[in-house]
């Protein structure tokens, strides 16, 4: 294997272990025209960009039949199955700027084209090549692919004559566009910018909710530990990680049954559910940042036996629970750095990087489901914000595409439906947990979570731990060793800052109210202003504003339109303004009183 050594020296060229054998077949490379990961996005998310951005379509679903000089006309990322020297992959490989991905799932085959090719166009050529059973990959191949890829476009697919029937091939080209998918669609579709649409160029920091639970958890990350208080404190036992799926009803009693052999880790959409049927878990993880994700911890009752873990950024309910431990950081904030938490896309993930980062060695999933059995509705526990969902389902649903939801295979072989974001999240756990060393037990068959060293069973014993509870007395918080006066210093500078721009808004909105010719050329500079410090970008995301409206009228060659606009951002900014002002006030309040 000199030319697989070779190419493996170069940096250009990966091998599984396992070969996989094929009948040859004529080097002709066909477009595959599957329906691809992104037709289950919402086509909103195809164009997000503003007009005059001349930004290309983040993806597109190129018609069957599609040439390869066509298809370059759209994406400089091709990907080609069967590695074979066929016309297309000529012309690919000879185009400027065309990033070639070549995976040939059988190792000799593999060994003789790139001998074909030679060393010089290794150093040439932008191609990277692939051989074996990419599926034994570990991490994943989804998981290895540069981020930097992304940049080239959406992938497109070509398969040599005889490939395109083989489970390999299926897998590569799911791992492929997931790979895109996380790289490009996820951000453009997820909850920073799903209101923010058209995109324009503008900083993009922290959102107005993270802005908000930044300022408004001072006092209570004053009187909390954080996560480096957890490390290694519960080494060697049993955690019961707890979501909030529909199979969670069905597991309270096997969870009742062990919760004094295992610590329970709940998610906080889990957290009514549990406390319904009479269960308080030892902890609750929360790291969404927004200010919909609070409401799970809205009017709960007193728990001095449950701890919260959650994000410095997230909701941090501190009057109900016996103890508060904060993960994450965020620039320039007034305390000491904290370790932080491994996570994607789930709040299961934290779930479990909090067991790991305890030091426990079992991890048991329950309610993890991840999907639904309806094509078009995620399904939640009884009692959960989300509850339950049990509409019927049509034929008319099944449309292979948004606003169907993606399907997958569950651990017992049923057909069970996803978003894409649950999706790309479970695939990134399953690379998660092969890389741990915790044993995982998923307790739901209908979950997508399964696969390489996750078991699945029902009703799983759990091992005695007759000294788990005391234990657990012994986890303490220490407060950050913060300085109250710099904290004080901080609130007392960011609340400067929101004056400021309170008052700025105020005073170009009068100049336009006293008909100042020149305030239309103002505003505009102050709103290009706002673009470039994060203040525009927290815009879209407040609840009073839409950033649609706000487009519609600005950027346009009419004046009273573009003034209309103006006067609408400028008007919302010191709303906007005001209430972060007023929450500041409220801040430096109860920490100056916490003083005295």
């Amino acid at each position: 294997m000199k030319n697989i050594a070779i190419a493996k020296e170069l940096g250009v060229c990966a091998a599984a272990l396992e070969s996989l054998e094929y009948a040859d077949a004529a080097p002709v490379h066909r477009f595959s025209g599957h329906v691809p990961l992104w037709d289950f996005e919402h086509p909103r998310s195809k164009n997000p960009f503003a007009s005059f951005s001349g930004i290309s379509p983040a993806f597109e679903t190129l018609p069957p039949g599609t040439g390869i000089e066509e298809a370059m006309r759209h994406t400089r990322f091709v990907c080609f199955i069967g590695a074979s020297l066929s016309p297309e992959m000529k012309t690919a490989l000879g185009s400027q700027g065309t990033i070639c991905l070549v995976f040939e799932p059988n190792i000799d085959k593999l060994e003789v084209f790139l001998g074909t090719l030679g060393t010089r166009a290794h150093m040439t050529n932008s191609a990277f090549y692939w051989g074996g059973d990419v599926r034994n990959l570990s991490p994943s191949l989804s998981a290895t692919l540069p981020d930097s890829l992304s940049k080239t476009g959406f992938p497109v697919f070509f398969i040599q004559d005889g490939l395109e029937s083989l489970d390999v091939t299926n897998y590569i080209i799911q791992h492929v566009e997931l790979f895109y998918y996380r790289n490009v669609i996820y951000y453009i579709s997820g909850p920073e910018h799903y209101k923010g649409f058209p995109l324009r160029q503008m900083t993009r920091h922290l959102t107005f909710d993270c802005t908000f639970h930044s300022y408004n958890n001072t006092r209570t990350i004053l009187e909390s530990g954080t996560i480096n208080d957890l490390k290694g404190a519960l080494p060697g036992v049993s955690a019961i990680l707890i979501a909030a799926g529909p199979a969670l009803t069905d597991k309270i009693e096997w969870i009742k049954a062990h919760r004094q052999d295992a610590v329970t880790i709940a998610v906080n959409s889990a957290l009514r559910p549990l406390l319904e049927h009479g269960v308080s878990p030892d902890f609750v993880v929360i790291n969404d940042t927004s200010l919909a994700s609070g409401k799970t911890l809205e009017n709960l009752p007193d728990l001095p036996d449950t701890t919260l873990v959650g994000h410095c950024l997230s909701e941090l309910s501190r009057g109900s629970f016996g103890k508060v431990f904060v993960f994450g950081n965020v620039d320039r904030q007034p305390f000491p750095p904290r370790d932080d938490l491994i996570l994607h896309g789930s709040v299961i993930t934290t779930a479990f990087s909090l067991a790991e980062y305890m030091g426990c060695a079992r991890a048991y999933l329950v309610g993890a489901q991840l999907a639904s059995h309806h094509p078009s509705k995620l399904s939640y526990s009884r009692g959960s914000i989300h509850g339950e969902y049990d509409g019927e389902i049509e034929p008319s649903l099944f449309v292979n595409r948004f606003p169907q939801l993606y399907p997958v295979q569950a651990a017992n072989g049923r057909t069970m439906y996803t978003t894409l974001n649950f999706y790309d999240s479970t695939q990134w756990f399953i690379d998660r947990i092969h890389g741990s060393t915790l044993e995982v037990v998923n307790t739901s068959g209908e979950s997508i979570i399964h696969g390489g060293k996750i078991r699945v069973e029902e009703e799983p014993p759990v091992p005695p731990d007759p000294t788990l509870r005391e234990r657990m007395l012994d986890i303490r918080i220490t407060p950050p060793a913060a300085s109250r006066e710099r904290i004080r210093q901080y609130l007392q500078s960011e609340l400067g800052n929101w004056r400021r721009s309170m008052k700025e808004a105020d005073i170009l909105l009068r100049q336009f109210g006293m008909q100042d010719a020149d305030a239309l050329t103002v505003a505009s500079r102050y709103i290009a202003h706002c673009d470039q410090d994060n203040r525009s970008f927290m815009l879209t995301q407040y609840h009073h504003f839409d950033n649609k409206t706000f487009h519609d009228m600005f950027f346009t060659t009419n004046r009273e339109s573009k003034l209309q606009g103006a006067k609408y951002f400028l008007m919302n900014l010191r709303e906007m303004s005001r209430d972060i002002f007023n929450l500041l006030v409220e801040q430096l309040t109860a920490v100056s009183r916490a003083d005295a």
